[in-house]
């Protein structure tokens, strides 16, 4: 259903609605620690990134199924050749850098709290 998602609803063209999209969508994967992990990675580096990089994020990292992603960022595993993509390394190497140092790698106490 992912890979038809585009054809249901429009892809915005303001870069903050797209954001918005892109934040609800990763609330909604189907496992809580994939959802925890992109909340906190677009929390930390969304205000860096232009509408182009935004569309990189949808389609490299959020058209990938669920189980894939957590046998990459929970398990480990490496990425197979198709998905060896920029955001999807930027965020195995993000799930490396929180195992390291996790107050380092994830939003403010203010924001948690929420």
């Amino acid at each position: 259903m992912r890979q038809y998602r585009h054809m249901l609803s429009e892809k915005p063209t303001d870069r903050d609605a797209y954001l918005r999209q892109i934040k609800y969508r990763c609330g909604y994967i189907g496992t809580k620690e994939i959802e925890i992990l992109l909340r906190d990675y677009l929390h930390l580096h969304s205000e860096n990134m232009s509408y182009e990089d935004l569309s990189a994020f949808d389609d490299e990292v959020l058209n990938i199924e669920n189980p894939q992603l957590q046998r990459y960022f929970v398990n480990g595993e490496n990425l197979l050749d198709q998905h060896d993509t920029k955001y999807l390394r930027i965020l195995k190497d993000y799930v490396l850098a929180r195992k390291e140092d996790y107050y380092a790698n994830v939003p403010s106490e203010e924001y948690r709290a929420r």
